[in-house]
């Protein structure tokens, strides 16, 4: 199972690197990561360089703003059986794509599943 990570981002260089070293630490390596970068400046080109030699990233540039639009976009270019979307300032806990791909694996019948938000300590917090 192949999973596709679309992420859309404006704005945001720091939070992005940590999401890529949460990605780079996941034991579950079968996915790609197509960024779909909305920002006026170069910012992300050396994070993408140098994460993309020690995974599969597509960067793409789009002059069109919006995360809905940006989603779409990497939508259109994702190879995966799996897609999500992750925030632009989110990171992935250890093992997390192991246990995404588990759970569907376990229980064909699920057409997706959803996560809750946790801050930095795990403590559930609303989406918004």
């Amino acid at each position: 199972m192949k999973f596709s990570l679309v992420l859309a981002t404006l704005g945001r260089t720091d939070e992005v690197a940590r999401f890529l070293v949460s990605l780079h630490a996941q034991d579950y390596r079968n996915f790609e990561l197509i960024v779909v970068d909305q920002n006026d400046d170069d910012r992300l080109v050396p994070l993408m360089a140098m994460y993309g030699e020690k995974m599969q990233i597509r960067h793409l540039r789009s002059a069109a703003r919006g995360a809905s639009r940006a989603r779409n976009t990497g939508l259109s270019l994702a190879k995966g059986d799996v897609i999500a979307f992750p925030d632009d300032d989110c990171w992935y806990p250890d093992g997390l794509l192991t246990q995404v791909a588990a759970v569907l694996q376990q229980h064909q019948e699920l057409d997706g599943i959803t996560g809750r938000f946790t801050d930095p300590t795990l403590v559930p917090r609303a989406a918004g």
